[in-house]
């Protein structure tokens, strides 16, 4: 007997004309101290910074896809439009914008970015959106109206200044953010300890930074000892839920278009193909409960999951 499997993705929309990736962020250039430069994987949207430096310098081009104003502003309104770039650091509690002009004629705008060491722990988001200038002279339905409202976004960028700790055996990004006031969580979410983003170029497992004590035994840097053992026991424990995540949305692709097209959706097919000693034709859509829990046996063991955790608990 087979289940018939259907899923359900959640997602906030604004009330008025948005376009999640109107903007294109590109980081064109970094450089440390004046004259060494860091570390780019663009197809990542990541910057490497984890070198002895006290002053990085970003340049930036921030893009509009084609017919953007079009489709976030009224026909008829003629307020005008900004690009805020903005930094974020959680862990120093860093918070740092600026507002750049976009002329109406413009296809995008070049930026260039300041950082210094002393302000930075962890890892840095750097974001852009479009937002209007001034309140609209009518309302117009369908379209925001409000000054400072957002209009379109761009796929943000993370500058890794100490490098972490990534999850063993996943494809994947670790980063930090705070779930507490992030418009785009669900309030009934904001408290959970993880969240998986696998809809992009690259999956990004985001931390929740607001459990601090959690956080800090994460950021755990010995191999060693207790506080080694207790990270390694947390990141066992969510691998397995973590690559049954990658694997549904990795097999869901195969199963609509018959190949994957990104490289981390290729590797988390194999991988699971090698750890279940299967093809990827026996890969059947019918059959994903039954996939899913044979993944999950085979992490647990891999893991040693009940192992680490009675040996965690008899230390407690």
């Amino acid at each position: 007997m087979t289940a018939k499997v259907s899923s359900t993705k959640r997602e906030r929309f604004l009330p008025w004309a948005w376009v999640k990736s109107g903007l294109g962020l590109e980081t064109l250039e970094v450089t440390l101290d004046g004259e060494r430069p860091a570390v780019l994987h663009a197809d990542r949207h990541l910057v490497e910074l984890d070198e002895v430096w006290q002053r990085a310098e970003l340049t930036l081009q921030v893009g509009l896809a084609d017919g953007l104003f079009e489709q976030v502003v009224a026909p008829g309104d003629t307020t005008g439009l900004s690009v805020v770039v903005a930094l974020r650091c959680d862990e120093t509690r860093l918070r740092r914008g600026e507002r750049l002009v976009l002329p109406r004629n413009a296809n995008g705008l070049l930026h260039r970015v300041t950082l210094r060491r002393d302000e930075l722990v962890g890892s840095v988001e750097l974001s852009a959106v479009l937002v209007r200038d001034q309140q609209a002279e009518r309302e117009v339905s369908g379209f925001a109206s409000l000054a400072g409202a957002r209009l379109a976004a761009a796929w943000a960028w993370e500058l890794r200044v100490d490098r972490k700790r990534a999850l063993s055996g996943v494809y994947l990004d670790v980063r930090y953010r705070s779930f507490r006031d992030d418009p785009i969580i669900a309030e009934w979410e904001r408290g959970n300890l993880y969240r998986l983003e696998a809809d992009g170029e690259a999956p990004i497992l985001w931390l929740n930074s607001d459990h601090a004590a959690i956080a800090s035994v994460l950021d755990a840097k010995g191999q060693v000892g207790s506080r080694a053992h207790q990270r390694d026991t947390v990141y066992d424990v969510m691998v397995p839920m973590v690559w049954a995540q990658l694997f549904v949305h990795a097999a869901t692709e195969l199963w609509r278009q018959g190949e994957v097209a990104l490289p981390w959706q290729d590797a988390v097919l194999d991988a699971v193909c090698a750890l279940l000693e299967v093809e990827r034709g026996q890969l059947e859509r019918d059959e994903l409960p039954t996939l899913l829990a044979a993944l999950d046996r085979a992490l647990q063991a891999k893991h040693h999951v009940a192992a680490h955790l009675l040996k965690l608990l008899e230390g407690a």
